[in-house]
């Protein structure tokens, strides 16, 4: 009926058929920054390997204009399982149905209420 919520039975299994269309995958690595006795050290940190994901370099007009408005720069997109750990301090390997393309540093995440995937925005490869 209109105006009914989705369940959450309803999201999962949305989500569930969403990644069925994720022919690519990925690995996400944090830097986080640690102190030692001569200053601080860059440390990457693997967040999470083979993750399924769709990367595209296709990026719409709305995809434009989100980068615009937040003054970013950005080469492609990557769609992730919704519940995935990545945010926009981090790099990711993209593998593009077997082939490794090259790593990339997140710009963005876009986060909804409702998500069946989780986009992240990528700039590269570095």
């Amino acid at each position: 009926m209109a105006g009914e919520i989705l369940t959450d039975d309803d999201i999962a299994d949305l989500q569930a058929v969403a990644v069925e269309f994720q022919p690519d995958t990925c690995d996400i690595v944090r830097l986080t920054e640690t102190q030692d006795g001569g200053g601080a050290t860059n440390v990457e940190t693997t967040i999470a390997s083979g993750v399924s994901c769709h990367y595209s370099e296709q990026l719409t007009p709305q995809d434009v204009a989100l980068a615009e408005r937040h003054a970013i720069n950005i080469d492609a997109k990557i769609d992730l399982p919704a519940d995935q750990d990545i945010t926009a301090a981090d790099r990711v390997t993209v593998t593009l149905r077997g082939v490794v393309l090259g790593d990339f540093e997140v710009t963005l995440v876009v986060r909804q209420s409702f998500e069946t995937l989780r986009t992240a925005f990528l700039t590269g490869p570095i």
